[in-house]
């Protein structure tokens, strides 16, 4: 680790300093002397309107480093590659500049926890993934902030219940689900408007 950490000193202080600050990487592409050594800029035109900028490592090909995607001059897409494989945190927004998905790779499967926006936003979704599977509480929620939906997943499949709320709160279903993750009993709760 030691020898490592000798040879491969500045890309250890940039990983730290992208883990530190999680926006340096987007901040630091503009400009190459944040590059890493050994490493080339590419940029490709998609179509008449997009771009893509990221890194290539110049002696494996593959990319390595910032990857960056833009709608004429509007940054949609930022991520990290590593080995060509996507890595770390990933942000993805609207052309208003609206965080709409943070998602996390590690080895090019969706890790950890993400989360999705509504386009004005608020919250949408946390979903949490390993090994690029649901695995743990999944919760979706109303334009409202309420929660619309819970749920509980282990390597991609549901575990039990899935709980599903009306815009107001209060309990709209429940589904239970055997292990091979057939629904297998629904239970709807109507929801009684009363007029004034």
């Amino acid at each position: 680790m030691l020898i490592w950490f000798q040879k491969n000193r500045s890309i250890f202080y940039l990983l730290l300093i992208g883990f530190t600050f999680p926006n340096f990487f987007l901040a630091a592409t503009n400009s190459d002397k944040f590059k890493l050594p050994g490493h080339s800029k590419k940029t490709e035109k998609i179509g008449k309107d997009f771009r893509i900028e990221y890194y290539v490592n110049d002696k494996t090909g593959k990319k390595d480093g910032s990857y960056q995607k833009f709608y004429l001059k509007k940054l949609l897409v930022s991520g990290q590659y590593q080995e060509d494989n996507k890595s770390g945190n990933w942000y993805f927004k609207t052309l208003k500049d609206t965080l709409i998905l943070h998602a996390h790779y590690k080895n090019n499967l969706a890790d950890s926890t993400w989360k999705s926006y509504y386009n004005d936003g608020k919250l949408s979704a946390i979903l949490n993934y390993k090994d690029g599977h649901l695995n743990d509480t999944l919760k979706g929620y109303h334009t409202n902030g309420k929660l619309a939906t819970v749920s509980l997943y282990k390597n991609g499949g549901i575990i039990g219940n899935r709980k599903n709320y009306y815009p107001n709160g209060n309990l709209r279903s429940i589904e239970t689900f055997s292990s091979n993750n057939d629904t297998v009993l629904f239970e709807s709760f109507l929801e009684y408007l009363s007029h004034k």
